[in-house]
């Protein structure tokens, strides 16, 4: 634990202005208070600094004080650096430094070169080297290319890999497939091999079928498979129809 004047000291001693500390101090700041410690604080701040990650970067992100590591940010750092990931980008993402692992995003980097993935790709969403596991991202990238998901689809949403499972994506591309969405619908909305769910797509296409919803519509909005729960969408139809909402509405 650390108390809110202890840490007022640590950040003065790394000349953050009185004003920033103010800020700090008048965040909902309760993990770090809980988790912090005085001494690790003051080494994770003297290595994000002497890397040249400014005090409003830390300001931004104090999830690193509280759940960062200081070995782990510092080895972590290393790998960006030898990956070339500018120091620019590593401040608009600090949280990989919070959360990632150092020999894990050394292995996912190899993955992704492997794929062909651009460098300004990965630093356009480093959330994929906190996140992502190598394995399973080499899995993500078996399936995508089995289903002929084209490299650019694939570079305009990372998140896919970082937060898909290989084996859920597969069957949700299954059950895309048993409703005849084109491969071009799929590629303009990645994220629903990311967020959805197999069984849940399947129903939601059920209550959109039986709703007299075409596939042209559904394939101009796919997130509502990714996001969308069968049960409440049915509901909504049943309120719509109450209200004698057409279908074209709808639509």
């Amino acid at each position: 634990m650390i108390t809110k004047q202890e840490l007022r000291e640590v950040l003065q001693k790394y000349q953050f202005d009185e004003k920033q500390i103010d800020r700090i101090l008048n965040k909902k700041i309760k993990t770090l208070l809980k988790n912090g410690n005085k001494d690790k604080i003051d080494t994770i701040l003297q290595i994000l600094l002497n890397n040249g990650i400014s005090r409003e970067s830390i300001e931004k992100c104090l999830s690193i004080l509280a759940l960062g590591k200081a070995k782990e940010i510092e080895d972590i750092i290393k790998v960006l650096k030898d990956n070339k990931i500018s120091k620019e980008t590593i401040e608009g993402c600090l949280i990989v430094l919070a959360l990632g692992k150092a020999k894990e995003i050394e292995k996912i980097f190899k993955v992704l070169k492997d794929n062909k993935i651009s460098k300004e790709t990965i630093e356009g969403c480093l959330s994929v080297l906190a996140l992502g596991k190598a394995k399973e991202i080499e899995d993500i990238f078996k399936v995508l290319n089995d289903n002929k998901i084209s490299k650019e689809a694939i570079e305009g949403c990372l998140y896919v890999l970082a937060q898909g499972k290989a084996k859920e994506i597969e069957k949700i591309f299954k059950v895309l497939k048993d409703n005849k969405i084109s491969k071009e619908a799929i590629e303009r909305c990645l994220s629903v091999l990311a967020l959805g769910k197999a069984k849940e797509i399947e129903d939601i296409f059920k209550v959109l079928k039986d709703n007299k919803i075409s596939k042209e519509t559904i394939e101009g909005c796919l997130s509502v498979l990714a996001l969308g729960k069968a049960k409440e969408i049915e509901d909504i139809f049943k309120v719509l129809n109450d209200n004698k909402i057409s279908k074209e509405a709808i639509e």
